[in-house]
């Protein structure tokens, strides 16, 4: 790929991020398939989040900054106390929303389905032509909240009144408006500003990825979510520091939205650290269009980003052959390459381990040189090469999953069922075989599952353990893994 077009794929990423948010939003982060949850329990935060914001003990995980001692008018359990009285408005503003939200999945073509949950409901809205999904939640619990916001204005009230505690009414009114209690929250793994950086990548490769592609196909990326992936992973690794909180996960992608009602608080003190990230990103995203920057291809000097790849996965596997021959006197390492990365300041710290930088390491006498020849171990701790076997196959095994999904199994819509697909533990059985332990999101998959599911959604070929044991197995070939056992956890 020429320097050129790697100009125009880093200048394209600067032009996307620099998007307004909101502009964002409305353009593209509407139209994805949606998820929306309320319940109970994120309720209840909301608005403790906000007694203890105005009227309690200021905390950090409520201020957003260092404890500060001062004056308050409620405690802890003054909170916890208001609170209790909220129980029944709160079920009442849940049900009726689920109500509302049931009445219009019922409608021909509507693209929105409605799941009970512990404590309240999930949502899940396709993009149908013109309609926004976020605007479509919104509206839908809008003047319910409103209704349960003057009922914990009247609940608080009452609560001071009774302690004898004087307050102003117009204050408490406007301080526990639904406005400053509750927003529409993004979940964890990220919010529109994470969704719109992994976006501009997105949109950039599609622009400029295909010439890249065919040169770096024998590097084993074959395809445009690989190069997005590994843009994700360059701009991390980059000296500015840059975090991976500034992207939604790249095996999930941007095909979907996930959000609940939750926090005014809280959603003000995590917003201002999205955007704090976002700008890092953009000022990174800055300096690489300034220096002309070469990512994917060598230039004379510096490794790109798949020979500093290579570089680190070899200097890795020569690491415990390096710590051999500083012990033995009677071991020589002869025609090792320079596995040190030109122009590159931090170090980078590696997951993954690979065996194919060992093969012109040699011992005095001309045998080739393993650990295992000497009499040592690869490894200090046999743990550790279990937990990177593991982050090894959390990071194929989504992709793999999503694969292999496909009639008679279950099939891809979403990608939501492959994404929540990861090892959870690996250990070691009495005869010594590896014993990968694994979850997936069990509300709503579960339901599939022979033994545990419901007919006619259970059977032998929709079994969601049947799908993910072939996938993982399909990777562990790859490795050359021998004999092991899959478990769902």
């Amino acid at each position: 790929m020429s320097r050129e077009s790697q100009q125009k794929l880093l200048i394209k990423l600067r032009d996307e991020l620099s998007q307004e948010a909101e502009i964002f939003r409305i353009a593209e982060a509407d139209k994805k398939f949606t998820t929306f949850t309320m319940n109970g329990r994120n309720i209840k935060e909301a608005i403790r989040a906000r007694l203890f914001k105005k009227l309690g003990p200021q905390i950090q995980k409520y201020s957003g900054s260092k404890a500060k001692d001062g004056d308050s008018k409620l405690s802890r359990e003054d909170v916890n106390n208001i609170i209790k009285t909220l129980n029944s408005p709160i079920k009442t503003a849940i049900d009726n929303t689920k109500r509302q939200m049931f009445s219009i999945s019922e409608k021909p073509d509507s693209l929105v389905k409605v799941v009970s949950i512990r404590g309240g409901f999930q949502v899940a809205a396709d993009y149908n032509n013109g309609r926004s999904n976020y605007d479509l939640i919104k509206r839908n619990y809008q003047d319910l909240i409103v209704e349960l916001s003057n009922k914990t204005v009247v609940k608080i009230s009452e609560y001071l009144t009774k302690k004898g505690i004087d307050f102003n009414e117009d204050d408490i009114k406007r301080d526990f408006s639904s406005g400053k209690i509750f927003a529409l929250e993004h979940s964890e793994d990220g919010g529109v500003a994470e969704t719109q950086a992994l976006a501009a990548i997105e949109n950039a490769v599609d622009m400029f990825g295909e010439d890249l592609l065919q040169e770096m196909s024998k590097e084993g990326i074959n395809s445009k979510k690989d190069l997005v992936s590994e843009v994700v992973k360059y701009l991390v690794d980059s000296e500015d520091g840059v975090t991976i909180e500034s992207f939604r996960n790249p095996e999930l992608g941007t095909q979907d939205i996930r959000l609940f009602l939750g926090s005014f608080v809280l959603n003000s003190i995590e917003g201002g650290k999205s955007s704090q990230r976002k700008k890092k990103l953009i000022q990174t995203v800055n300096r690489l269009v300034e220096e002309k920057a070469v990512i994917f291809a060598n230039a004379e000097g510096s490794d790109s980003l798949i020979g500093a790849s290579r570089k680190r996965i070899g200097r890795k596997a020569l690491d415990p052959f390096i710590e051999v021959a500083s012990r033995h006197k009677t071991v020589k390492i002869t025609q090792q390459e320079d596995y040190s990365i030109k122009g590159k300041k931090s170090k980078i710290k590696l997951k993954d381990a690979s065996k194919s930088s060992t093969k012109n390491l040699k011992l005095n006498g001309g045998s080739k040189l393993t650990p295992a020849s000497i009499g040592v171990s690869s490894t200090k701790n046999p743990a550790e090469n279990l937990l990177n076997l593991q982050s090894l196959l959390n990071s194929k095994l989504p992709g793999v999953v999503r694969k292999n999904m496909g009639y008679p199994a279950l099939t891809n819509k979403t990608g939501n069922f492959a994404s929540s697909v990861k090892v959870t533990d690996i250990t070691t059985t009495k005869k010594g075989f590896p014993s990968v332990g694994y979850t997936y999101d069990k509300n709503p998959y579960q339901v599939f599952e022979q033994g545990a599911g419901r007919t006619p959604w259970a059977n032998a070929d929709r079994d969601p353990r049947k799908l993910i044991d072939r996938s993982i197995r399909e990777i562990a070939a790859e490795l050359a893994l021998g004999r092991f056992f899959t478990r769902r956890t």
